[in-house]
């Protein structure tokens, strides 16, 4: 199994420098990653100014080292592409949407009821799944919203497009106008929902907003 130190070796090895015990920068893509052990945080480490930094929580995550490392390629411009346009929609069954999502999600599969791969001629290379509708009475008019819970594209592989995808397919199967989802705030990509159309929603207390592993909150609206 992977550990903490395999997890240095790699940010080395992927020409980070380490400036302190538990932070690593690459100063060409002003990027900055701090492991986090026995979930004790430095919350000072985030006036990186003009640096996005990306916590991670070892305990949690170790894991989910080959998800991580996908991660952290990505955010670097490393991995290879998929154009979602050259892609297949398709309905999928728990059988085939809890492997992927376990290989290739950190937070793995999770019960739902509409669950969706895209594919490239036959090998599935993303995944998403949405939740059943819920009536928001207090929303006025009531409104029924759906949740999209769980994204996930192949290690290795970024598919341009592909929550787009997902999301005008859902929208016109299901006539869904109020979409919700959440995002980790370490990982989440503001400008990314936002061109999607997503609104965030801040639910969050200031003390909070300072914890890396909170979640932030998403509503889409058509």
């Amino acid at each position: 199994m992977k550990n903490a130190q395999d997890l240095q070796n790699l940010l080395i090895e992927l020409e980070f420098e380490q400036v302190s015990e538990n932070c690593f920068v690459h100063k060409v893509h002003f990027l900055a990653i701090v492991l986090v052990f026995e979930y004790k945080l430095d919350y000072g480490l985030k006036a990186l100014v003009h640096y996005r930094v990306i916590y991670i929580d070892t305990d949690k995550y170790i894991k989910k080292f080959d998800i991580l490392k996908s991660r952290i390629l990505s955010l670097l411009g490393n991995n290879s592409r998929i154009f979602a346009r050259k892609t297949t929609l398709k309905r999928i069954d728990k059988a085939i949407a809890k492997p992927f999502l376990e290989e290739n999600h950190l937070l793995g599969y999770a019960t739902v009821y509409y669950k969706y791969g895209l594919y490239e001629n036959e090998k599935l290379v993303a995944v998403a799944l949405f939740s059943k509708s819920i009536l928001l009475k207090y929303e006025n008019p009531p409104v029924k919203s759906y949740q999209l819970v769980r994204y996930a594209s192949l290690c290795g592989v970024n598919i341009v497009g592909g929550i787009s995808k997902f999301l005008h397919y859902f929208k016109s199967e299901h006539n869904a106008k109020h979409i919700m989802t959440y995002t980790d705030k370490t990982w989440g990509d503001t400008n990314s929902y936002s061109k999607l159309g997503f609104n965030k929603i801040k639910y969050l207390s200031e003390e909070e907003e300072l914890n890396p592993f909170n979640y932030e909150r998403w509503i889409y609206y058509s």
